[in-house]
């Protein structure tokens, strides 16, 4: 997007189309960048950014036609058989029946509607309201669209928060540092108060009772130790932390034990309602995030 206000398409091309060879939601950023040019007639333009593209394509033929048909799983059919899982609305019942919610079909692809309905009025706005004349206008197209994807996908991991921050951070920069400001604040919060305790949730708080943790991926339980020394790439017990525990008074440690492993329990016993609780005020924080956005674009530049 950034190249792209910069008009130079060439690179917008190529930049897009790698990110989405990376991850293929990034995709949702190209149709943004296609409607600017074509509604501002650009060929030029518009020619350069499809030749950008193009060695996206050349690196992704090799597998197509290789076998077609595995390409084709990995890249569509594994996402759209998963179940819903994280911080996105539709994981609520997974966090509620676990493993069981395999049994309600519409999940897999419920999203679906919803998103397209709110991607293709994102399209619709940024034609009427020609957002790529305006500074930095761009670059708040482009966020909004990954945005929708957040909080309209059924996948809601709020790392992905990494791809419209910087692009709204910077297409705000341009012309309202103020309420610049209030959006990377607001995405701060989502991570605060809806990232870390549903991570805590997630692993933490299984692995201090020795219970395993439900995968959505394969819908399977691991243990919870296993996914975290994994996850961290080190054995828990060589943790400062961990160490410091061991060697502490034994007396304090027992108390302590004790008052922590009642407050684990209790927690655990609540663990689906908070995971999902954490979902709900997330997806509040990011749709504020979105209205504030669409706010500040339709003012005329």
């Amino acid at each position: 997007s950034i190249a792209f206000s910069r008009k130079r398409y060439l690179l917008a091309g190529l930049f897009a189309a790698l990110a989405a060879l990376v991850k293929q939601s990034a995709a949702v950023a190209v149709p943004v960048m296609l409607i600017a040019l074509v509604a501002s007639h650009n060929r030029e333009g518009l020619a350069r950014f499809i030749l950008g593209m193009i060695p996206a394509v050349a690196v992704l033929a090799p597998f197509m036609l290789y076998n077609p048909a595995a390409f084709l799983y990995d890249v569509f059919q594994f996402h759209s058989t998963r179940v819903p899982q994280d911080l996105s609305l539709w994981a609520i019942p997974t966090h509620i029946l676990g493993e069981h919610v395999v049994n309600i079909k519409i999940l897999k692809s419920g999203w679906i509607l919803p998103f397209a309905f709110s991607y293709i009025a994102l399209l619709a706005y940024l034609w009427r309201k020609r957002l790529w004349e305006k500074r930095g206008g761009i670059m708040l197209a482009t966020a909004l669209a990954l945005l929708l994807f957040i909080i309209f996908g059924k996948i809601g991991n709020f790392d992905y928060l990494a791809w419209p921050l910087p692009l709204a951070i910077a297409g705000l920069y341009l012309t309202d540092r103020r309420r610049c400001i209030e959006v990377a604040t607001l995405f701060s919060l989502a991570v605060v108060v809806a990232h870390v305790p549903y991570i805590t949730l997630l692993y933490l708080v299984p692995a201090l009772l020795g219970r395993p943790i439900f995968v959505a991926e394969d819908l399977s339980f691991w243990p919870s130790t296993v996914l975290i020394e994994t996850s961290l790439n080190s054995n828990l017990a060589e943790l400062p932390l961990v160490k410091v525990i061991n060697t502490a008074d034994t007396d304090v440690v027992s108390t302590l034990n004790k008052t922590v492993k009642h407050v684990v329990n209790e927690l655990y016993t609540l663990r689906g309602v908070l995971m999902s609780l954490a979902a709900v005020v997330g997806q509040i924080i990011l749709t504020m995030i979105a209205i504030r956005m669409i706010r500040h674009s339709s003012i005329p530049a």
